[in-house]
């Protein structure tokens, strides 16, 4: 009998995590391909934030700092209405960041430190505008998608030995401006 509770327990514990691993996000993902949302290859010891919120003045301010041997920091955020904004730190290796806003005046910044890290961000509606501070980076993986209305992204990077950015505007005031340097100047 203990045995068959014992191999309760782990396939309890193993659903679980497996349910985790899918964690909130949705408006069906806004239709999911940029890199799948990430995730795959994350293991635990880390920070790990999921925030859904719907309706109006949806805002989120949050800063990682891996500490103590810690493997990533993990954010997953779906905001949905009007006055959508999400300010984000993230310092340390292994960091990863998957945002959805949709509604008006959508506003998204963030300020990464560390090697190997993963951004997604992905905003639908209105004025539309994404700031991204990458420092002392390495094997950074980022991709920016907007589709309508004030499109603004601005984009600095300073000390990059290795990256991948990718940006997707769609309609309307489409602007991307990508400011890199060594971090010697």
């Amino acid at each position: 009998m203990a045995i068959k509770q014992i191999l309760i327990a782990v396939l309890m514990g193993f659903l679980m995590l497996n349910g985790l691993s899918a964690q909130q996000l949705s408006i069906e993902d806004m239709l999911l391909e940029p890199s799948a949302l990430l995730q795959n290859e994350l293991g635990t010891g880390g920070n790990t934030a999921y925030q859904k919120t719907e309706g109006n003045a949806n805002t989120l301010s949050l800063s990682q700092l891996q500490q103590n041997g810690q493997q990533l920091n993990l954010v997953r955020t779906l905001q949905v209405g009007n006055d959508n904004e999400a300010f984000l730190e993230q310092i340390g290796a292994g960091n990863q960041l998957v945002l959805i806003q949709n509604g008006t005046a959508n506003v998204y910044s963030i300020v990464q430190e560390g090697i190997n890290n993963k951004t997604v961000a992905i905003q639908n509606g209105e004025n539309n505008l994404i700031t991204q501070e990458l420092m002392n980076a390495n094997g950074v993986y980022s991709e920016f998608i907007q589709n309508g209305n004030g499109n603004e992204i601005l984009h600095i990077t300073n000390g990059f030995v290795d990256q991948n950015f990718i940006i997707r505007q769609t309609g309307n005031g489409l602007k991307a401006t990508v400011i890199q340097s060594n971090g010697g100047n």
